[in-house]
């Protein structure tokens, strides 16, 4: 009896190749199966690692899962920290982190939140390439309410492809909690002109706070800045203003359970002449998306 085409024979003559031609064999089965796949917003499946069981620690010994893309290139989907899926919070402004992994330079992060499952918008991107990333959200949510969260990894600053993190979703904390009352701005006054080379913001400290997040509002270039300060005053001369513009600026300030309500908004004018050259500090981190569509460049 012929037994060339039995199954039995068919495997056992598979399993003698050497290692080398079944192993491309199987690669190639991996990406006959990924070929017809858009690589705009893959999402992660559930084959994901988990994070460890402390919200706040950073994952150190973790192996990322490589995406297969139709050019045959791999990228590493964003992995979430915090806050863990169904987490119930006690805060309306929860500390989102989550890590990267091991990118190329030219990767950034699209932080995307919603009530609604499968956000698609950036409500915060940039964050830089490689590693662990954070933020505190950056004004209160609903109290009480579900949110979904997923994180997108972008490569080439293409925001129209977003290699999408596993969905996780959160509850946040009750009505009920601290609300801290809004700063006192002290300098520069309401209507003065400064330098454009000496920017120092003043303010009087609230009892509680553990952070205050400065808006700055270019009003000639309608360009905005934000800087997180843990202290008053905030010596930003580092930042260069533009010379003869009208800029206004207001501080929030915040405890762990939600942000309070801004100062007044002062204005002032920069005299004229040449700025000095902006320090490499000022550069922009993360731009941060308002609810009201604001975007706001975060300088670190």
């Amino acid at each position: 009896m012929n037994n060339k085409h039995h199954p039995w024979f068919i495997l056992e003559g598979f399993l003698r190749m050497p290692a080398s031609v079944l192993g491309g064999i199987l690669l190639a089965m991996v990406i006959l199966l990924v070929l017809s796949q858009s690589p705009a917003d893959v999402q992660a499946t559930s084959v994901m690692p988990q994070p460890h069981s402390q919200a706040t620690t950073l994952l150190s010994n973790t192996v990322y899962l490589p995406l297969v893309l139709n050019n045959y290139s791999t990228h590493v989907l964003p992995i979430l920290i915090a806050p863990q899926n169904s987490a119930v919070l006690d805060t309306l402004i929860p500390l989102f982190q989550w890590d990267m992994g091991s990118q190329p330079t030219n990767t950034s992060s699209c932080l995307a939140f919603s009530t609604s499952p499968n956000p698609t918008g950036c409500n915060a991107s940039g964050f830089g390439s490689s590693g662990p990333k954070q933020v505190v959200a950056w004004y209160n949510l609903q109290p009480s309410t579900t949110y979904y969260w997923r994180v997108g990894a972008v490569y080439n600053y293409d925001y129209s492809n977003k290699y999408w993190s596993e969905q996780w979703s959160f509850t946040t904390g009750t009505t009920g909690g601290t609300i801290l009352p809004s700063p006192t701005l002290i300098s520069p006054a309401n209507g003065s002109s400064i330098s454009p080379n000496n920017l120092i913001l003043n303010w009087n400290a609230v009892t509680g706070a553990v952070e205050y997040s400065i808006t700055l509002h270019d009003i000639d270039l309608d360009d905005w800045y934000g800087f997180d300060e843990s202290t008053a005053p905030a010596d930003l001369s580092w930042f260069t203003l533009n010379p003869s513009t009208h800029y206004e600026w207001y501080v929030e300030a915040r405890n762990n359970y939600a942000w309070g309500p801004s100062s007044a908004t002062w204005q002032f004018t920069t005299i004229s002449g040449s700025a000095s050259p902006t320090s490499t500090e000022s550069t922009i981190d993360v731009r941060l998306v308002n609810p009201d569509g604001t975007q706001v460049n975060v300088i670190r």
